[in-house]
């Protein structure tokens, strides 16, 4: 699980491994058993002790799609950290039919982000068959990817992406992600109550 620390902090060899994995964030070896991070992350143990999920204090889910593992893990691993609960899903197709499965429970989540530029089911299809089936239509989307142009990103919001952003390539900036994730997901239980009727 990934966790934010300050600037300059060390990681394990394992860490530093991952961390080279993912090209977006740059690593500056100092020793042969730790390396010094430019960018504040550490590697550590999967925390299993979530908040309650009770009516006074909701646990806010998200289902999250991608294709690239190291995202995926990077993207759940740091929601978990600020109490949200997490599905990960490598494709759409996957996702599509689990959300199928639970449609009947009520058990879906309060938001799904999904990755643009998959194989075999893009995140436009993913988006348009959410909003076509009555019974997921009314979860927000977030759409994320690489390359996010304001046009792109109108588009999508026009077709019912609740809103779309660009990976981040800063440590800052995936933060500020991160914290909107929650906070989209949080906020949104009043207002799928309103949509479902």
């Amino acid at each position: 699980m990934l966790c934010p620390l300050s600037p300059g902090n060390l990681v394990s060899r394992e860490g530093a491994q991952f961390l080279q994995r993912n090209r977006r964030f740059q690593i500056t070896t100092s020793s042969t058993v730790a390396c010094r991070i430019a960018i504040p992350l550490l590697i550590c143990t999967k925390n299993t002790s979530m908040p309650p999920n009770t009516e006074d204090n909701p646990c806010p889910y998200i289902l999250i799609i991608d294709d690239d593992e190291d995202d995926l893990e990077m993207l759940s691993s740091s929601l978990e950290q600020l109490g949200v609960k997490t599905r990960s899903f490598d494709s759409g197709k996957k996702a599509i039919f689990f959300l199928n499965l639970l449609s009947d429970t009520g058990d879906l989540p309060d938001l799904i982000i999904t990755d643009f530029n998959m194989p075999s089911m893009n995140g436009l299809r993913i988006l348009n068959i959410l909003k076509d089936n009555k019974e997921t239509s009314f979860i927000p989307v977030v759409v994320y990817s690489t390359h996010m142009t304001p046009i792109f990103k109108n588009a999508l919001i026009k077709l019912g992406a609740v809103d779309c952003f660009a990976k981040p390539s800063v440590y800052a900036d995936f933060t500020h992600q991160i914290a909107t994730f929650k906070n989209l997901a949080s906020n949104s239980n009043p207002l799928r109550k309103i949509l479902r009727g």
